[in-house]
């Protein structure tokens, strides 16, 4: 009987294991995925400007290879830290603007049909976290809204209470209302080749840096995101 219960003790561990390590390249090849659609857009971009010999070449050149240039360190951070310690990368926490990372992701959609518009009156927005994962937020959000037939995506930025609020909202088919309590959970999808961990890894990178995201609403006129992140304020000098 010992021998039996320390047999079925091995083979639970066993598959614990083996979920573990299912969920975990779940999110690996869901992560290494995500730059590389608009990666692809931004390239084909940049050809289609040389051969139309665009005179502003040289600014979308710079743009968009700066653009690219975050993706590739974003994707070399997660082979490493897989390589490394089998795990997704561990927050990178350092203060940054959050203005230009909008922007940024943006242009990396450049080439998209979907009209993307970002607004704000703020000319700065000082926050701390994870550069890296906060770009893969902004362009896993807007892949989003593009793959439910978005043609206008609006992404609006205000400063509340000591928070940046961002709220995305788009024109796109909508989440039906009996799925929408569903949508953060893991390995839930509505996509016809998805993972289902998009919304669940955005909405873990979010709280376990302070900020949060809800589903503000959703029917078939389109679908609105918040997202609130404390801002850090410039220290005053005495």
């Amino acid at each position: 009987m010992t021998s039996e219960l320390q047999k079925n003790q091995n083979d639970i561990a066993e598959l614990e294991r083996e979920s573990a390590w299912k969920e975990m390249a779940k999110q690996v090849a869901h992560e290494i995925k995500n730059p590389l659609t608009p990666m692809k857009l931004s390239i084909q971009q940049l050809v289609a400007a040389y051969k139309d010999k665009k005179t502003e070449f040289d600014e979308i050149l710079k743009k968009l290879s700066q653009a690219i240039l975050n993706q590739i360190e974003s994707l070399s951070l997660i082979a490493s830290e897989f390589s490394s310690f089998a795990k997704m990368p561990s927050l990178k926490l350092e203060e940054f603007d959050l203005i230009p990372v909008i922007r940024d992701t943006i242009h990396l959609f450049g080439d998209e049909e979907a009209k993307i518009k970002f607004k704000t009156d703020t000319e700065k927005v000082l926050v701390e976290s994870d550069n890296s994962q906060m770009r893969r937020m902004f362009i896993n959000l807007i892949r989003n809204s593009i793959q439910a037939r978005a043609s206008i995506i609006n992404i609006d930025l205000s400063i509340e209470d000591g928070n940046s609020i961002i709220n995305i909202a788009d024109n796109g088919n909508g989440i039906p209302p009996e799925i929408q309590n569903k949508i953060f959970e893991a390995n839930f999808t509505t996509k016809e080749r998805g993972l289902g961990l998009g919304l669940k890894l955005i909405k873990r990178f979010l709280e376990n840096t302070n900020c949060e995201i809800k589903l503000i609403s959703s029917n078939v006129s389109g679908t609105i995101f918040g997202i609130k992140i404390p801002v850090k304020f410039p220290k005053q000098e005495a």
